[in-house]
Parts: C-alpha cells; structure tokens; sequence
C-alpha cells in the first residue's frame, strides 16, 4: 500500500497584542524571540489566544479550485493557518531529503485568503484610521520587489510622516526616523504630538491598498477639477479619469471594471488644483468584502530568500539535511497592533468622581470625570496601572466596543462605582 505524504507548503501567523499583552501592558511584539514563543505558547495552551475568535480565513474561489487541483490542504491553528500540499520524498546526492509537489506548482499560482471579521469589535480595538478617502481594506502579500519588508512580517514598513496630513490618535508614522504614533488628531511633526512604539512590521495603513474595480472615493477639500491616473508599476497609464467638481466636498466613483484592467497591483495618482499624490491599490472584486479586514496573496513564484515558498527546483523549503537536522517550512506573520485611547471614568450615578493619592499620578480629573493622563492601550485582559514603589492599582477596562471620537482625541468610558482607595465620589 502506497504512502500519502502532506508537509507543509508555508504557514501564516496572525496576531494581535489586544489579546497578546501582559499585565504591565507590555506588548507581545517588544518581548524577544525566545520570551515571544514561551508567551503565545502559554496564551494558547490556556485557551486564552485564538485568532479564530476575532477572524476567519477562507480561501477565495479561485484558490479553492487551486487546491483541489494541485492536492493543497489547508488546517487552521489557533494562531493562524498552514497550508500543505501532498509531496514525493527525494534523496539527492548530499543525503538531504527534500520534497517535491506531486503535481508541480509551476507558473505564478496566486493563493488568496478573505480575512473575515467575526468579532463585531475588530474595528475599534485594531489601530486602524477610522476616517479614509476609499474604502480600502488591508492586503498582505509574501511579495516583496523593493526588498523592504520586515521579515518575517507581511506587511509594508510604515511611512514617513506626511507634513500637511492629519494624522488620527495611534495612527503610525516614522517620525525623526523613529516609528511613533500621533498621541492626538495632528498635522504637526512636534515631539509633543507623537511618542515613540517598540516593534516593528505592524499592519498599517500602507497595507490598505485592496479595492474593488468600483469604488467611491471622497475628496479631503473643495476642488474644481480632480483627475485619477491608474498606472501599472512601469508608469504605463491604464486609464484616466477626469471629474469637474464644484463647491461642497464630494465623493465620486471611480469605475475600472472593462476586461483589459487584471486583477493585480497598481499606482492611483490623484491630481487637484490644490495637492498631486499617488497611492498603490490592489484591485480585485474576488477579494475584496466590504465585511472583511482585507485579504492575504501568497504567491509561489517569490524568489526572495525570506518570503518564498519554494525552492527553485520546485521543492519545498522544508527539508531533512544529511545530518538529520531539519529545515523548517516558511513562517509568515500579520501584526494588528491594539489601538490606544484616553480611558475615562464615568460614575454610574452622575456624581463627581475624585482621584486619590493612589491614582492620581495616572488618573486626571476633568469636570466629573477621571481620564487617564496618557493614550493607554486597549487590551482584553486586566491590566494594572504601576505606581511604585505602591503596590500595583487595576482598575475597570474599556469595552470593546466603547471608543468614541471627541474633538482631537479617542476616549473609551467606563461607568463606575466608587472604588474605595482609588476612586472616590465626592
């Protein structure tokens, strides 16, 4: 009886340090390496990290045909998902045993996953900018052509800051050279305005570039003429589109559903009387939702060292070397960092709340509220606030669902009683 044998092709990680941060609030992503897999090992075998619990990954329809026809299995995990395809063992002339597709995966096979949201509070927990011209989702891909990805990282590197953009409460920028975040709605480079996020290889808005072929886009300003240029990566132009606006600011639609425009990458430069940009989109009706985060391409036919998935004799980069040591499959991540907001205490009665000797070093008092002095990370577990050398002092967490825009910053209100030691009522 003949063996069936299934190794892995790749893996993909997803994480999110609203679920994965200790109670000091330090996130997963600044742990090292070794404290990162002991910390998601523990989080996990507690039953207490899951990414199917907050997202779901499904094949598209077109991979899905991929899959039956070239024996790809795919098996979520509960940081993720991995995908295998049934293999041949080969001894070569060294004594590594490597493996090879039963049926090659030749040519450019483009495995695409929806990203699909199944808790209701995605949205508000994950540090994404609320306010957007399109309505792009995220798009994550093992391509990697200008060799700028933080491996093992599938997202884009954050951009530069932007002088004359606002940017919204959390939202990243390399600032000075140092990836920051706006610690309030600003158009300023100013220190005052931005403090400095450990990690890197964050999902952000560099990497929400997936479109439909028709989709709206509102204009920041009134214009008098707005003209779109859709151009492939050589600058070659595909299409122009040329809108006379006037008065109020408006949203138009920009249409790029005729036969001879793919599914695939390109650069949209946008034109006005008063600003000239020009943004990457990734158009595809199969993988765009609406409904969904975004969605994630793995190519095969990726030939940078770190980001592919196959060797180039069409083996698999996992392996037996002669000594017996093995080589590991890809392991690929996306990293939805939390989002920060000022945490607000409210009393449930509508009395005034006052801060005492204990919480005052954290906690502001404004009018009848106690609003934390700084932008404090959304997590799903208790957190403490430190106060050394006193003893640590946990109070309420935000909702899920609480965060409301107000003026220049985010708030998350909790509605409490007093808290005797912490919170008092006057």
């Amino acid at each position: 009886m003949s063996t069936i044998l299934y190794k892995r092709l790749f893996e993909v990680r997803i994480l999110h340090d609203y679920f994965l941060s200790k109670a000091d609030l330090t996130s997963y992503y600044t742990l090292s390496e070794n404290d990162k897999d002991e910390f998601l090992k523990s989080r996990i075998s507690r039953e207490q990290y899951n990414t199917g619990n907050y997202l779901e990954v499904v094949p598209s329809a077109s991979t899905q045909t991929i899959f039956d026809n070239y024996r790809l299995r795919i098996a979520t995990t509960p940081s993720g998902f991995i995908v295998g395809v049934k293999v041949k063992p080969q001894l070569n002339d060294i004594g590594e045993e490597k493996y090879l597709p039963t049926i090659a995966l030749n040519g450019d096979l483009r495995l695409g996953f929806h990203l699909r949201i199944k808790d209701t509070g995605f949205n508000t927990y994950t540090n994404l900018k609320i306010r957007q011209p399109a309505s792009a989702r995220y798009y994550f891909s093992n391509t990697n052509a200008d060799n700028v990805k933080d491996f093992p990282s599938l997202s884009l590197p954050t951009a530069d800051f932007q002088s004359g953009k606002t940017y919204e409460p959390g939202e990243l920028a390399f600032v000075g050279g140092n990836l920051q975040e706006a610690l309030e709605e600003t158009t300023s480079s100013d220190a005052s305005a931005w403090r400095q996020v450990d990690g890197n290889g964050y999902a952000n808005e560099q990497d929400r570039t997936l479109l439909p072929k028709l989709f709206p886009y509102t204009l920041s300003e009134e214009t008098g003429v707005a003209e779109f240029t859709l151009k492939k990566q050589d600058s070659t132009v595909v299409k122009k589109v040329t809108f006379n606006t006037s008065g109020a600011i408006q949203t138009l639609y920009l249409d790029f559903r005729q036969s001879d425009i793919e599914d695939g990458h390109y650069l949209l430069e946008i034109s006005t009387d008063s600003f000239t940009e020009t943004v990457p989109v990734d158009l595809s009706d199969e993988l765009y939702r609406r409904t969904d985060a975004g969605a994630m391409v793995i190519k095969t036919d990726v030939t940078d060292t770190d980001f592919r998935v196959l060797n180039n004799d069409g083996t698999l980069i996992t392996k037996i070397n002669a000594d017996d040591t093995s080589v590991p499959h890809p392991l690929f991540e996306i990293r939805f960092k939390r989002r920060g907001t000022y945490w607000r205490y409210r009393s449930d009665t509508g009395g005034n709340l006052k801060a005492t000797a204990d919480t005052q070093p954290f906690l502001n008092e404004v009018g009848s509220d106690l609003i934390t002095k700084d932008l404090r990370p959304l997590t799903y577990y208790p957190t403490f606030f430190a106060n050394p050398p006193q003893p640590e002092v946990y109070l309420p967490n935000p909702k899920r669902d609480s965060v409301k825009k107000e003026e220049k910053n985010f708030f998350s209100d909790m509605y409490v009683s007093p808290i005797k030691g912490f919170i008092e009522l006057e």
